[in-house]
């Protein structure tokens, strides 16, 4: 693997899974629906440009899909994504997250017709209940009478819910247009829908301090617009399959930092979950004798 590529890899996963830290300290200066505009609406400024300097031959019908696929894809997973932050920790929230890819694979399978094998069921299965396991409390001795569930962990489920239903929605489009160019305009639609259903809170950039800022540039330049960027180079050289490989280890970056920069304590059943999730993410991705699919990521 050329030393390019590693490199591009290696920054992509890790600002993907710095991200979840990151935006729980944001919360504390903005609420969630503020952050995920103002995050995107600086990701859209970053890649604007791009668009602006190519030609674009995007059909009406590519738009009608490109367009609600924005909305999931960043308008509602955003939003969900930090509401579930700010009540849930970065680790387990990005353990969730991971989970998007059985649902997109299992999506596909229900709208595409694409076939499922008996791996990819059983991955499947096995994902919900590592799911389950994080959004449980008082679970500790698996006495399911005693279990109550964790609503901020579902939220994080529906923004990985949303995220695949988005993937699924561009997935035409993607066998037309150039990866890169799709997501820009997903991001400038979502940061749209973002802005007219928010208000547009840019008055909120006034009141940040030092470290709201550098939160919120963070999480506009790095994971939103550099980090795909990244994602699209190493993909040009790679198989996609063993480029996908890489993303298993964006939450164990992200539980690393929770941990060690956050503080955030880890619960015995949030590490069974997320194994499960982990063995979830090897069943339904592993194609012994057909490439590995893989999906354009907006941002962690």
């Amino acid at each position: 693997m050329p030393k390019t590529t590693l490199v591009a890899i290696a920054a992509t996963v890790i600002m993907w899974g710095s991200s979840f830290p990151v935006t729980r300290t944001a919360l504390t200066e903005m609420s969630p629906m503020e952050l995920a505009f103002l995050r995107f609406a600086i990701a859209s400024a970053a890649v604007a440009p791009m668009l602006l300097r190519t030609r674009l031959s995007f059909s009406a019908r590519d738009c009608a899909l490109i367009l609600p696929a924005g909305i999931l894809g960043v308008g509602v997973y955003a939003t969900a994504l930090n509401f579930g932050l700010s009540r849930i920790g970065a680790g387990p929230a990005s353990f969730i997250i991971e989970f998007g890819t059985p649902l997109t694979i299992l999506g596909s399978a229900l709208v595409f017709g694409e076939r499922l094998g008996r791996l990819a069921w059983i991955g499947v299965a096995v994902g919900f209940t590592g799911v389950a396991c994080i959004a449980s409390e008082g679970a500790a001795e698996l006495r399911l009478t005693d279990v109550r569930w964790n609503g901020a962990a579902l939220v994080v489920l529906l923004a990985a819910a949303s995220h695949a239903a988005s993937f699924i929605l561009q997935k035409p489009v993607l066998a037309r247009h150039e990866p890169t160019k799709v997501a820009a305009l997903m991001m400038l639609s979502g940061s749209l829908a973002l802005g007219l259903v928010s208000g547009f809170p840019f008055h909120r950039l006034a009141g940040l301090s030092p470290q709201g800022w550098a939160c919120l540039l963070y999480l506009g330049l790095m994971p939103g617009a550099l980090a795909n960027a990244l994602w699209a180079h190493a993909l040009s050289r790679l198989p996609a399959g063993r480029a996908a490989v890489a993303l298993y280890a964006v939450p164990l970056v992200s539980q690393a930092l929770a941990v060690t920069w956050l503080g955030e304590p880890v619960r015995s059943v949030e590490v069974l979950g997320s194994g499960l999730i982990l063995l979830s993410l090897a069943l339904v991705t592993f194609r012994p004798s057909r490439p590995s699919r893989t999906k354009v990521r907006l941002a962690a």
